[in-house]
């Protein structure tokens, strides 16, 4: 088991700023190898990868984006992507569970086609922006071709817990524009783009990375021109983040769950075991789902409480 240690914030990127700053391959090998030396199969390893990195990190601006919560720290890729024991010149970073593409965009700036699995297809718009090759102002004339072909068509309002106003329907207009008018990766920008308005724009707490609680909010009438301009706004901004790439190593981004993968679907899916006993009850009750079937609910030994037991949840790995 790793425990890698995050204590302080990611620090989000200059456009200024050199877009990697990568620990020297002699000393990544070095660090690695002290890791294994202290490294008990019985006991958690803790690492804390900002003080064996020392600072030596990506701060491309791509990493900023857009706010996705729990952001892996560059550190840690950037660290065992600058071993050639882990990572070979030439090999295939695969992380099936990319989340915004972190370790997507760290594999192919050092020179590795990378391919990333998530069932989040927010997480997968981002890492698609995230390790795709743009030019700003191509992006921001669709932009400007988008909102001269705005859309018409009548939508309801589907996130009405969110939204008090007609804002989602101004929102869905421009993004049936975005499908309609613009074709290949640049879609990919503009919609993100767009979701960074609407993650502005709704009543959730902010306080809290993940919309699951909403925010006291006045109702407000959001106008259409309005909207219009917040999002020009945030393509500019995606835009001046998405610095030219150097290199030529792509990532392939898929919207799916890893264990729907093949390598994963020929192997039994986890075993879960589920064992809950109240404070007054004689004995606990447990049941069991593998493979997809749920097995009876059965008595069983277990102490007050609720335990969770989970079997070959990876395979191979």
């Amino acid at each position: 088991m790793l425990n890698t240690s995050q204590t302080v914030g990611h620090r989000s990127g200059a456009t200024s700023s050199p877009a990697s700053v990568r620990v020297p391959a002699r000393r990544a090998e070095t660090l690695l190898s002290e890791a294994k030396k202290r490294y008990d199969p019985n006991m958690p390893l803790t690492v804390n990868f900002r003080e064996l990195t020392n600072g030596h990190a990506s701060r491309s601006p791509r990493h900023s984006l857009y706010p996705y919560p729990a952001r892996l720290f560059t550190h840690i890729p950037g660290l065992l992507l600058s071993s050639e024991e882990l990572a070979p010149p030439g090999a295939v970073v695969l992380d099936p569970f990319c989340g915004s593409g972190t370790v997507c965009l760290e594999a192919i700036s050092s020179n590795r086609e990378s391919i990333g699995f998530d069932i989040n297809p927010l997480a997968t718009l981002i890492a698609r922006v995230k390790t795709g090759d743009y030019e700003g102002s191509n992006i921001r004339n669709d932009a400007e071709l988008v909102l001269r072909q705005t859309s018409e068509h009548f939508f309801s309002n589907p996130l009405p817990y969110w939204f008090t106003d007609k804002t989602p329907l101004h929102i869905q207009r421009i993004n049936h524009s975005i499908i309609e008018a613009i074709s290949g990766q640049t879609v990919h920008a503009l919609q993100l783009a767009l979701a960074g308005v609407v993650d502005r724009l709704a009543c959730r707490d902010p306080l809290i990375p993940v919309p699951v609680r909403r925010r006291n909010c006045l109702p407000t009438e959001h106008q259409e021109e309005e909207l219009r301009l917040l999002f020009l706004s945030a393509v500019d901004t995606v835009a001046s983040k998405l610095e030219k790439l150097k290199t030529s190593s792509k990532a392939a981004i898929l919207t799916l769950d890893a264990t729907e993968t093949r390598s994963y679907s020929e192997h039994p899916r986890p075993h879960l075991i589920l064992t809950s006993r109240t404070a007054d009850a004689r004995h606990a009750w447990r049941i069991e789902a593998r493979g997809g079937e749920l097995a009876p609910v059965e008595p069983a030994a277990g102490a007050t409480g609720t335990s969770v037991e989970v079997r070959e949840l990876y395979f191979n790995t």
